[in-house]
């Protein structure tokens, strides 16, 4: 055991990630912020096996897991600040979404995320949120975002999955406002 490497698991509250999020964008204190998470997941059996009609039995891991803080922004810029990573990424959400409309297989590449191939995950959500769940039009909400994770990179516990699921969370509650009343499914 003295070989083995040890993990630490970082426990976090949602009120330490909002004091987070004010701590990297001070100029957002007294806006409304909120808070999704997302569990990493494991596999107990079934690696493979799922997409061969084979058995499965993941499980969510209750100490693992990805917090996004955010607030809405009046523009349509998604700006995020990876904690783990020490590093911003932006983008514009409604030129990613115009460029959806006119290149429906568009995936988003290196000119618009640059190095920072984790904003995809965030973007896509908001993207994902704003035309296809929501079926919305004009330009989207930005937001301001910060991700912190206690899912560790690469060792496949859905570390990615957990940053997507608390990134739709978030573009879920950051969009819903221009929902019509009657058509309020997606956002419940």
């Amino acid at each position: 055991l003295s070989r083995a490497k040890k993990i630490i698991i970082m426990s976090l509250s949602a009120e330490e990630v909002v004091s987070r999020f004010l701590g990297r964008f001070p100029e957002r204190s007294g806006a409304s912020v909120g808070v999704a998470c997302a569990p990493g997941r494991a596999n107990l059996i079934g690696e493979h096996t799922d997409y061969q009609e084979g058995f499965v039995a993941p499980l969510a891991l209750r100490d693992m897991a990805c917090w996004v803080a955010y607030a809405k922004r009046e523009d349509s810029v998604l700006r995020c600040y990876a904690a783990d990573l020490d590093e911003v990424g932006e983008c514009d959400l409604a030129a990613l979404a115009s460029r959806r409309r006119l290149e429906p297989a568009f995936g988003g590449g290196r000119e618009d995320f640059g190095a920072t191939r984790w904003l995809r995950y965030v973007a896509g959500a908001f993207e994902f949120m704003f035309s296809t769940a929501l079926g919305l039009e004009g330009a989207p909400e930005g937001c301001d975002v910060f991700v912190t994770s206690t899912v560790p990179s690469g060792a496949g516990l859905s570390s990615s999955s957990a940053l997507t699921v608390a990134s739709t969370l978030a573009a879920r509650d950051v969009l819903c406002d221009r929902v019509a009343a009657g058509d309020r499914e997606a956002c419940e």
